[in-house]
């Protein structure tokens, strides 16, 4: 007997469908070759199966684009259109058509199974929000504090939520690792040649951002097991970590670097290299050793194709470790946070309201800030401001410190990359600069919500409300209890 298909299954014949009737409906109407129609539409088409099979996978451009668009192959598409813009418009609808998809599905799922364990973490996302958004209202820069708000809000939600949404299983983990890594490697390469062939258009060839992201991906690597077998596994690292390590050097920054190793060591010396994704040891130790001798040559082989920026940049940071007055930027760093404690003396309370550190610092509506997060909350929000984040941000550790109680040391890979997202936040960025820390603090909060579902024996949406048991550390030596490979 014949059955019914659901309605998730018949959604790519309904995107089909409706592709053709819109190909049709464009030729007769705006008289366009149809060949570039047929194209278009394919594309279109493609891109709508992509969000419905590999939704998780949409994440990665939307955290990569800002450090590809001002490349000279990307640069005539940006003056057409926004090409941020297009990868969130993207990535709002994979959240969108996912979010659809799961009201049809036949064992239905509720919000509250969406944020299942996290409600705190949601709460206090959209207390520190409000405070930004208070900011505003007093703030003597409403110029860079309306730029500010806007993107913070709204890109940096977007992103905090999207993974929330979006990563509900093991898979859907795998599918963003996967993207990120080819990203990743893309962007390793692009810096390299930039380095050696001299071709970056800006006067600057510190790319910070860049090196966030390089950095995360080697955790990625490192802590999560992208592929099941030793070999391929030996394979990814032997290829991958060479040249992300030397993308990351190419990046002249040094945040980036100084956080990554401390991301290392707080999971050599916290975790004491439990996580799951070395638990083969040789892979593991080969492919740490092989990261740390391609890191040391490329700083040889790096250093002397960038005209000196490498070595006044190393000198700068020597001067700090011997507590000398450094130049340059790290020079200017400190004198910016001397500013800010400064500011914060004068309005503690509330601060100088959101984007009023430019009026203070250079006495104009402009694009400035302190390079710290923690400080550009103090001045512009005060104190009041400063506790919403630490209450997100201690949220957020509670979350991940009862997740590792119950599935053990082997998802170290949640919290190690919060810290190295949080480091770099003490270096370089305002508010809507540090997208990354954000968007990893949504991966964070999803991963402990999949690993309850996943220690409580519940499905990935449950219809019905939480568990009445409380769980104990004896839960996670359970081997019938799944946890994600990563």
């Amino acid at each position: 007997m014949l059955q019914a298909k659901s309605p998730s299954g018949l959604l790519p014949y309904l995107i089909t469908a409706g592709t053709a009737i819109a190909l049709v409906v464009l030729n007769f109407s705006l008289n366009i070759d149809p060949v570039w129609i047929l194209l278009g539409g394919l594309l279109l088409a493609f891109t709508l199966l992509a969000m419905l099979k590999f939704p998780a996978a949409f994440m990665a451009p939307a955290i990569f684009i800002g450090s590809f668009k001002a490349q000279p192959y990307f640069v005539q598409f940006q003056e057409k259109v926004d090409l941020t813009l297009v990868v969130l418009l993207l990535l709002s609808m994979a959240v969108l058509c996912n979010f659809l998809l799961g009201l049809t599905r036949s064992e239905g799922w509720s919000l509250r199974a969406l944020f299942a364990g996290q409600g705190m973490g949601v709460v206090a996302w959209f207390l520190f929000v409000g405070m930004v958004a208070i900011g505003y209202t007093y703030t003597p820069a409403p110029g860079y504090g309306w730029v500010k708000l806007t993107r913070f809000s709204a890109i940096g939600s977007l992103l905090f939520f999207s993974p929330l949404f979006l990563l509900k299983q093991d898979k859907d983990i795998r599918h963003f690792a996967v993207a990120a890594t080819v990203f990743a490697m893309l962007l390793a390469a692009q810096r390299l040649h930039a380095v050696f062939t001299h071709s970056d258009v800006s006067e600057d060839v510190t790319r910070i951002g860049a090196g966030h992201l390089l950095g995360m991906t080697i955790l990625l690597l490192l802590y999560y097991r992208l592929v099941d077998r030793g070999f391929l596994r030996m394979f990814l690292l032997l290829v991958c970590l060479p040249l992300l390590a030397a993308g990351l050097v190419a990046c002249l920054a040094r945040g980036p670097i100084v956080s990554l190793a401390l991301a290392l060591a707080l999971g050599a010396l916290v975790f004491r290299g439990k996580a799951s994704s070395l638990s083969r040891r040789r892979i593991a130790l080969s492919g740490v050793a092989l990261f740390i001798a391609s890191f040391v040559l490329a700083v040889y082989w790096v250093a002397p194709a960038t005209e000196g920026r490498f070595q006044q940049k190393t000198a700068q940071l020597e001067d700090l470790v011997r507590g000398r007055n450094p130049r340059g930027s790290a020079g200017a760093r400190l004198e910016f946070y001397r500013s800010a404690l400064t500011a914060v003396a004068e309005k503690p309370l509330l601060g100088w309201g959101t984007g009023g550190w430019s009026v203070y610092y250079y006495g104009q509506d402009q694009r400035a800030y302190p390079h710290n997060l923690l400080l550009e909350v103090l001045v512009e929000q005060g104190l009041l401001g400063f506790t919403a984040l630490l209450i997100f941000l201690g949220t957020l550790f509670v979350a991940l410190k009862r997740m590792l109680v119950m599935a053990g040391p082997q998802l170290a890979l949640f919290p190690t990359l919060v810290v190295f997202c949080l480091s770099n936040t003490m270096f370089a960025g305002d508010l809507d600069d540090n997208r990354l820390l954000w968007f990893c603090c949504g991966i964070a909060l999803a991963g402990c919500r999949m690993v309850r579902n996943q220690m409580l024996g519940q499905q990935v949406w449950p219809v019905s409300a939480s568990p009445r048991r409380v769980l104990s550390p004896r839960d996670a030596e359970s081997p019938t209890l799944p946890v994600l490979s990563g």
